[in-house]
């Protein structure tokens, strides 16, 4: 499933009292590091079985989803296999999960 989105500038910040996460691959590279600049939450895993770790993510962007949070979107890493496509599964099933629903507090930032 496609997801087409416009594209702002990655200085976009959150309005007072806004929550706000970041998505993405390269978690330690790209997405934390963007999370800090923006004041924004990002997945952190529970301890969890790897048979779970799917299961865990997909509820925590529902979840989000459900709070309103804005969702600011650091996209494909570099380098990866499949891109600019999304190479890691974790980050595809939070793409297919915002389009699913037609979420609108999204945001993709551009460029790394």
């Amino acid at each position: 499933m496609a997801l087409i989105v416009g594209f702002v500038a990655a200085e976009a910040g959150t309005s007072a009292g806004e929550r706000a996460i970041v998505i993405g691959e390269d978690m330690e590279g790209r997405v934390i590091p963007k999370a800090k600049e923006l004041g924004a939450d990002y997945y952190d895993p529970p301890p969890a079985d790897p048979s779970e770790w799917m299961a865990n993510n997909r509820r925590w962007i529902n979840e989000k989803m459900d709070e309103g949070c804005r969702i600011y979107d650091c996209g494909a890493a570099r380098g990866r296999a499949n891109y600019p496509n999304a190479t890691s599964p974790y980050y595809q099933m939070e793409l297919d999960q915002i389009a699913q629903r037609g979420y609108t507090n999204y945001v993709r930032l551009r460029g790394d």
